[in-house]
């Protein structure tokens, strides 16, 4: 999965009704249908789409409009908004945009054009159809993250694109302290609470600035890491400060250290030594001290002085004889040029998808072109060989583990182009749903083992798009 934070008007005067509107209310909605469903005046003016829609739900109450379908542990409710999966905290769907606006007014800013309104949007891959319980668990988790768990929020779950995503629109505000909310890195936390969430519920890896590592580790992108896979650095001699970068400054994020001499140790396995100069330390190479040194901090704040002393103690000299401690020290060649090696990264050994598409994608093609798939019923059983079995879910057709139920579903046309619920309902009967007892009138031949995270060659897109930067 992916964060995305659009970009946004710069002079404060986003709207919370017009935000509200758009993530809550479907694009495709015509005013005709909204008329069908009101006998309202049609010439009334309103302000907004979703003033229009809120003036007929409060006056009518019609549940078309808006359903309560659950109240979730935290309190927020689930509701369905003329046909629209909304999650929120406020009063009600209706009164959110009014409620939002209310608070923010509350607040004192230190600018005139400070906005108060945040909007970002989590989207999945093409193939995923998360259940909405793992979507209102992604929306919470990464409100979280930012900080914002405790304010007045608004999310709804859009289908209208190939990628299933939920719009979440946030008021900065908090409805108690009136503290605003800088949102300070916000891309970046983000970013790495798509990772946690892909590793709690099993979404496919996706890019970001935070990535996944062995051991079910969640690291940050470095600079050092982007430049390697850039093409600006092909065909170019390796400078010191990159060797010290993609050595031992790389050695030591993967496997941090936690006192001196463990840190001199690492630094002398590539051939290196730590010596402190007016109060900073300076990575020297230990073959050619005529060389100049490449200070530990500019690799980010973390190595400065200050807290690498907080973090291990009162500095310790290097040992005289810290080079024989280590076998076969690394050193720098300063002739030396990368060679052209396909990367590694950490991906699924097989996705659900992947299985399905092994497994009845194979075999429901077959059957079609053997006029053998006359039924919703054949399709059910034809899943159930593998151990799978198939549902409605945010309008179209999923393909779900059928021994585990918390692994998230996958689009049935990303298994088989031609699995569509429109295609479905044209055979005898139309669709219908999976028999409880499937599993009893079909045994499994063999079932979906799981997902692992493991390192992985770059497929040949992945690895162009890193060498051409």
């Amino acid at each position: 999965m992916n964060a995305v934070i659009p970009k946004k008007r710069r002079d404060g005067k986003s709207s919370f009704e017009d935000l509200v509107s758009y993530v809550s209310v479907r694009d495709d909605m015509t005013d005709e249908e909204l008329d069908l469903s009101s006998s309202s005046q049609a010439e009334q003016p309103h302000r907004s789409r979703f003033s229009r829609l809120v003036d007929y739900a409060t006056r009518l109450r019609n549940e078309s409009f808006v359903a309560l379908v659950d109240v979730m542990k935290d309190g927020c409710e689930w509701v369905n908004f003329y046909g629209v999966t909304c999650f929120h905290n406020c009063t009600s769907l209706e009164t959110a945009a009014a409620d939002m606006e209310y608070i923010a007014r509350q607040a004192h800013y230190a600018k005139d054009d400070t906005d108060p309104v945040f909007h970002y949007i989590l989207s999945w891959q093409s193939h995923e159809s998360p259940r909405p319980e793992q979507i209102y668990d992604s929306v919470r988790h990464t409100l979280k993250s930012l900080g914002l768990a405790d304010h007045q929020y608004v999310s709804a779950v859009h289908t209208d694109t190939d990628n299933l995503h939920v719009h979440v629109a946030v008021n900065r505000v908090h409805p108690e302290t009136g503290y605003l909310n800088r949102l300070s890195w916000s891309q970046e936390k983000l970013s790495r609470a798509c990772r946690e969430l892909e590793l709690k519920h099993g979404f496919a890896p996706d890019n970001g600035c935070w990535v996944h590592a062995p051991g079910n580790r969640i690291v940050r992108k470095t600079a050092v890491e982007r430049d390697r896979q850039n093409a600006w650095t092909r065909g170019k001699k390796q400078t010191f400060r990159e060797y010290v970068a993609q050595t031992a400054v790389a050695g030591l994020r993967s496997e941090p250290v936690h006192d001196w001499l463990s840190l001199h140790r690492r630094l002398a396995e590539d051939g290196l030594y730590l010596s402190q100069m007016d109060g900073k330390f300076l990575v020297m190479d230990g073959w050619d001290r005529n060389r100049e040194g490449v200070q530990l901090d500019s690799f980010g704040p973390s190595w400065c002085a200050e807290k690498l002393m907080k973090k291990m103690g009162d500095y310790t000299p290097v040992p005289k004889d810290i080079f024989s401690q280590v076998e076969a020290p690394g050193r720098y060649n300063p002739d030396f040029i990368a060679a052209d090696v396909r990367p590694e990264k950490i991906a699924e050994t097989e996705s659900l998808q992947q299985y399905a598409c092994r497994h009845p994608g194979e075999r429901l093609p077959e059957m079609a072109r053997e006029g053998r798939l006359e039924n919703c019923q054949a399709i059910h059983r034809t899943l159930a060989e593998a151990g799978l079995w198939m549902r409605v879910q945010h309008g179209h057709l999923v393909i779900c583990d059928g021994y585990d139920h918390n692994q998230t579903p996958v689009r049935a046309d990303s298994v088989w182009s031609l699995l569509t619920l429109d295609n479905v309902n044209q055979l005898d009967g139309g669709w219908q749903p999976v028999p409880t007892d499937i599993f009893r009138q079909v045994t499994p031949a063999e079932r979906f083992r799981g997902r692992r995270m493991e390192s992985c060659p770059a497929t040949d897109k992945e690895w162009h798009r890193m060498r051409t930067g």
